[in-house]
Parts: C-alpha cells; structure tokens; sequence
C-alpha cells in the first residue's frame, strides 16, 4: 500500500471527480499528483483562485462526446443523436467565451478560453437539418413524405377495408378459394386467410418502395456531409475538448472549494504551519475540531502522546493528506494563512500491514518502513509515524524509535510520530531540535485537539473504564500497574493543570502591562503637547512685552512734549495698568488653559463646541475640533482624540466621552482574514478613521478569496461610509481577488 493510500488521497480525488463534467476532466482530476515545482503549485492556485470566485460559471455535462469524437475519425457517418450531442458542446463553447468576454477578474482563465474555437458555421449545420428528437429534415425530405404519404393514401383507398402490410408492401386479406389476379404474401396459420398484392396496386407498391428508399438515402447523404464536416474540423474540435476538460477540472477543484470552505494556502519555505486544519474525510462526517501545529521553525521532531481514541493517528494523517493536497494544488480545509514546504518525499508508517504471506510480522514491516526513510529522507522530506515505538517490547520499541527519531532530527527532516511510550517522551524533552505534543483532555476525557509544548498522559485506566471494562479488572489492573508510571501520569496532569493557570496568569499580565503602556503613551502624548502650549504662551507673552514696551515709550514722550502735564500723567498711568492688567489676564487665561489640557486622563467627558447651524461639528476636514471643559473653550488635534461616536453623530446638547489616541505608527494596509463578520468591520470601522485622519487618503484591505462572504460584507461597508470616494481589486501582482484598495473621498 502506498503513501497515497494509507494517507486516503485516492478517497479526496473521487470525491472532487465527482464535480467533474466531462470524462477528459475526470482523467486530469484522477491523475493529480503531489507537485515538486513550487511555481507549478502556484500557477495551479491562481487559476482555482479565480474559480473560487465565479458565480454560476458554464458547466458542461458531458454524455458521450469523447467516443463520438474517436467514431467520427474512421467512421463514414455518425447518428442524428451522436450528431446533436456534438452541437450542444459547440453551443457550451460559445456560451463560455461569452461568459470570459470582458471579465477582468480572471485573467487566467480567460487566457485559456480565449482559445476556444465554437465552430458557429458547423454547428448552425447540424441544428438546421436535425430537430431535437434527432428527426433530419430538408425540403427534399419533406416534398418525399408529402409524396409517399399520398401514395400511401392512394393504395389504402384502392385495397379498401382490412389493408395491411407485408414485407413493406400492402396487401388485402382474402379467403383461401377466392379469385383475384394478384402476388400472395403471406398465409395464415391455418391457411384460411391469403395476403394478397392485387395486380393493379404492383406499380403503387413500388413506387412507395421507392420513394422510402430516397428518403432514407438523403438522410444518410446529409449524415456523411455532416460527418466529413466535422472530420475536417478533428483538429479544431480536440483542442476545444483539451480546453474544456482543462475548464472543467479546475471548476471541478473550485466547486468543492467553495461548498467545503477549503482554502488556498501558502507554499514553500521549510517551516510547516497549519492553522484551523481539518481532516478532508472526517469533516464529511462529523464537526471536527481543527488541528494547529508549526513544525520546522524552533524544532523539526514532535511526538505525539495522549490517551487511545484521543486523536493522535487522526492528528498525524490530517498532516499528511492536507499536505499532499496543498502539494497537488487543491484548496485544503484549513485558513488561507497556513504554510506548507514542497516536500521532496512524504513517507507514512500508518496502519498495521503485517502479512501471512510475506511472512512479515507487525515489527518486521514496521522496521521496514523506518528504514525506508532511514535510507531515502533529507531535510526537504515529510516523515509520519503512527506508534513509532511499536511491535516489540517495550524497552526494545522504545530504543529503536529514539535512534531513529535522533537520525531523522539530525537530518533536519520535519518528522511527526505518536507514540505512548513515557521513556520516550522524557528522550524527547531532553533531545535538541526535538519537542513533545500531546492530545488535548477535559477531566479525563480526549477532545480531539493538539498541544504542543507538553507531553500528555496515556489515560490507559480511564479508557478502558469508557469501554465498559468490568471494575474488578480495572482495579486488578491498577494494582499490578507500575507505581512509578501511575506517578509520572499524575505529575503529567498536575502540570497540565499548572500550565493552564500560568497562561492565565501571563494573560492577566498581559492586559496589565497594555494598560500600563497606554497610559504612559497618553503621557508622553500631553508632556509634548503641554511643552507645545508653554512655548506659545512664552512666545505670545514676549509679544505683548514688547508691545507694552513701546506704547510705554510713545506715553513717556507724549508726557515730555506736554511738559508733564498732570492730565497727561494721570491718562498715562490710566493706560499702563490697563495694560498690565490685560497682560495679567491673557497669562492667566493661557495658563489655566494649559492646565485645563494638561490634566485630561483617559475617559474625560468633553462638550463639543464647534456646531454649526446645521449641527454638523466644524473643523473635522482640517483635523481639528473645538471642546468646551468646565466652560474653558480651546481646539484640540482631532487626531489626538479616540472615540466611539463617527463624526455625524457628535451631537452639541450632549457629552462625548474621550481617550487620547494610543502613540503608534499608522499602517497602511489592515489584514482581515479569517475573522467574523462582524470582527472584520469592527476593526475596519477603526481602520478607515485612521485612514481618514493620520493616512494619505489611500487604504488596502486585505480579506482573501475563499468564499468571498468577508469581501462582500467589506465591499457593503465601504459603499455605505461617505469617507470613501472609491475603491476596487487589487491587480493580480498587489494581490488580485484577495486584496481591496481604495480612496478616501477628498
């Protein structure tokens, strides 16, 4: 048995033929094959890419085409039927590049369609002289069935009552004894009853023999005609097959992808990362809970432990037959953010194939399994080995497999093993460039998900009581258990239960730390901005001096030119304070404005102030907007403000609640994939703000192909914003399908 069939990728390509149309697609389809050229893979993708996105694309549900094909090159004429099944295709063919013309969202395949020749002239041919039911008609035709079915008429009334047929001629039934002058036919069983041709309808006779045999012969005349015709057109026709069964498997692959949500992932690099993977086969049947690992980057050996019936054999072929899929170009059930390495070889040691007539035992064939990836891995390979330790003793098994699992490491080829054996997982722990993985459990119980970082309990007693195990065996069984292990098993789970509250822990901190660091940003944020008021104020104050300088100046010399005066001293004195008391105020009024700002905190309620009569804020177009705080009026940078209304909704009777805008470099572009709906708008709300405030106007959102149910909520959001003046696909080298760019409105 192969790689491919243990793996059951021969079950994920009949399962994908079935969408196919035609048998050339079928054939393309059942020859999928892991690809070794990374640019081949791609190339595959970009055109299923496209599929994935066609809404109701033409499809082509072949009867018996390519037989009809293979008769017309050495067969003198083909049947109405057989002909009119030729022209349904070139019909298909003409309703397809109808469909491609002008669709600038499928450059790949359009390239392909472009090709397609409908032969218009020939099939206009077939439709004008055959009818549905496969009836061939032309005036010949019809003026010689007008024809014999006058003559027919004619001979009816002659013979009279009781005419009837023999050997295609008419003739009257007469009693044996009977004289007439005419050709005997036919005679009844008893003899009685005489099936004559009169004399005088001999002639009649032959003349509708005659006529039948024209009509018959022009038949097969325009059938030949028809037939040649497409002969000449053999060329022409298979071409328009290869492309049509080259449209078909990509629909094919397309469909599937879209109904079963597979995805398009990432391929190449050494690191092999899937995210939210799902078994092809075992989502068919039940909810599967999805598998995530990376292995390659930190470490290239894992091995697998946790409970019988916990997964693991499921985990290791999941990896296998998703693999095997991304390498073959199909979408595969897990986000398009996975990465999968091109694997020069993938070898699998799944399944007990132990055989009486080899004369190979489980540990011999097992052996041979792990020798074959002994001799032929590099670093480029994909090994997978279900009970890696098994077949022999424990002590035995468990050597073994450390030696090999040391060489495959050395090797630097991404192994994955399972394995129970509690030695081994400590070998694991200890070895460089190795790590343990265990199945996930709930009180005891497997769930189906994989962990990486620990290793996991074998729950052997707690299995065997899920299967009904009689109690006085179990307990028996846990008596004569090795202590230590027991011990190990608990330890194991007590350090599950200690990781668990770690990780809350490290959450917790998490959160903390962020808030910490929000807050010193809003710090930092008003230190500048407050240094920023200080030298206005410096800068305004220094203004004023100088003025109050010289109007002093122009005073003391109007004083001298009066002579003193004492009206002019007393006006004089009169206008100093009254300077020095506007100098006082407008201080005071800076400072307490600068004190005002400064001591904003995160969650102050502020009155808008700039309203105009329609009640719409002012001063948003120039980033600016005016707040009343405790009746001290200023403008605030609108850029420097967080907040939870859109700008139509600021309202001047109501308070708006604030948080100054956390320190952090604007992002041109925002990733979208593989969030809800309603994640992905509440975080593209926040996104197109940015863009309006701090950006230059321009966006990329970036919300991949799959489906296309996250594009179109996107697209429904963009077109209800105000904000944004256009936007449309990216061209297919910034990402094509995947990616929406746009403007926001000037």
């Amino acid at each position: 048995m192969t790689f491919i069939e243990r793996l059951e990728f021969d079950r994920v390509i009949s399962l994908i033929a079935e969408r196919a149309g035609t048998k050339r697609g079928r054939e393309l389809i059942e020859k999928l094959f892991p690809l070794k050229d990374r640019t081949e893979i791609e190339k595959q993708y970009a055109f299923i890419g496209e599929g994935v996105e066609l809404e109701n694309p033409p499809f082509y549900n072949e009867s018996n085409l390519s037989d009809i094909i293979s008769t017309i090159e050495y067969s003198e004429l083909i049947s109405p039927k057989e002909l009119l099944e030729v022209a349904d295709f070139l019909e298909f063919l003409s309703r397809l590049k109808r469909y491609f013309t002008d669709r600038k969202n499928c450059l790949y395949l359009s390239s392909i369609i472009t090709s397609v020749s409908p032969l218009t002239d020939e099939r206009q041919r077939i439709r004008s002289v055959i009818r549905k039911d496969g009836e061939i008609e032309t005036e010949e035709i019809l003026a010689l069935k007008d024809k014999l079915r006058n003559l027919k008429q004619n001979i009816r009334d002659k013979l009279g009552k009781g005419v009837t047929l023999r050997g295609e001629r008419y003739v009257r039934p007469m009693r044996s004894g009977q004289k007439i002058d005419g050709i005997i036919h036919d005679i009844s069983r008893g003899g009685k009853t005489l099936f004559v041709e009169p004399a005088n309808c001999v002639s009649l006779n032959n003349e509708i023999e005659i006529t039948t045999r024209k009509i018959e012969e022009e038949k097969k005349r325009i059938l030949i005609q028809l037939t040649n015709n497409l002969r000449d057109k053999l060329t022409e026709i298979e071409t328009n097959i290869d492309i049509v069964s080259k449209y078909d498997f990509i629909v094919a692959i397309s469909r599937i992808s879209r109904e079963k949500g597979w995805q398009i992932p990432q391929v190449g690099g050494e690191v092999l990362e899937i995210i939210k993977g799902r078994h092809p086969l075992l989502e068919l049947r039940r909810n599967v809970v999805p598998l995530g690992v990376e292995v390659g980057k930190n470490f290239t050996t894992l091995l697998v432990t946790g409970p019988n019936m916990g997964g693991k054999t499921v985990a290791l072929k999941s990896i296998g037959i998703l693999s095997l899929m991304a390498m073959s170009g199909i979408p595969v059930p897990a986000s398009p953010d996975s990465i999968f390495p091109v694997f020069d070889r993938i070898f699998c040691d799944i399944g007990d194939e132990s055989s009486i007539e080899s004369g190979d035992s489980s540990f011999s064939f097992h052996l041979k399994e792990l020798k074959k990836m002994f001799d032929y891995a590099t670093n480029k390979s994909l090994l997978l080995a279900d009970e890696i330790d098994r077949g022999t003793e424990p002590d035995g098994g468990r050597a073994v497999a450390s030696a090999f699992l040391e060489e495959f490491t050395r090797r630097k080829a991404i192994t994955i093993a399972s394995s129970h054996s509690t030695a081994l997982k400590f070998f694991v722990a200890e070895g460089k460039g190795m790590q343990n993985a265990r199945m996930k459990t709930k009180d005891g119980v497997p769930i189906y998900n994989l962990l990486i970082g620990l290793p996991g309990e074998s729950l052997w007693l707690e299995t065997a009581s899920s299967v009904g195990i009689d109690g006085r065996i179990l307990k028996r069984a846990e008596e004569l258990a090795d202590k230590n292990m027991i011990k190990i098993e608990s330890l194991l789970r007590e350090l599950e239960g200690e990781k668990g509250r770690i990780s809350d822990i490290k959450k917790r901190l998490s959160e903390g730390n962020e808030a910490v660091r929000n807050s010193l940003s809003g710090a930092e944020y008003l230190k500048k901005k407050t240094g920023e008021e200080l030298k206005k104020i410096k800068k305004e104050k220094k203004k004023i001096l100088i003025k109050a300088r010289k109007d002093i100046e122009n005073l003391v010399r109007e004083i001298r030119e009066s002579n003193a005066a004492k009206k002019s001293i007393v006006r004089a004195k009169s206008e100093i304070e009254k300077r020095l008391k506007q100098e006082t105020e407008t201080k005071r009024k800076q400072i307490e404005k600068t004190r005002k700002y400064q001591d904003f905190n995160i969650g102050d309620r502020v009155k808008i102030a700039s309203i105009d009569s329609e009640g719409k804020v002012v001063g948003l177009t120039q980033k600016k907007v005016t707040v009343l705080v405790d009746n001290v009026r200023f403008e605030m940078p609108y850029e420097s403000l967080e907040r939870i209304h859109k700008p139509h909704e600021l309202k001047t009777e109501s308070h708006h609640q604030i948080r100054f805008r956390r320190s952090r470099e604007f992002k041109y572009e925002i990733n979208l994939r593989n969030l809800r709906a309603d994640e992905a708008i509440q975080k593209l709300e926040k996104y197109i703000d940015d863009v309006w405030l701090l950006g230059d106007g321009n966006f990329r959102i970036i919300h991949g192909v799959g489906r296309g149910i996250l594009k179109k909520v996107i697209w429904e959001f963009l077109s209800n914003d105000n904000r944004v003046g256009s936007f449309e696909l990216a061209d297919l080298k910034d990402g094509g399908d995947g990616v929406t760019v746009g403007k926001i409105r000037g």
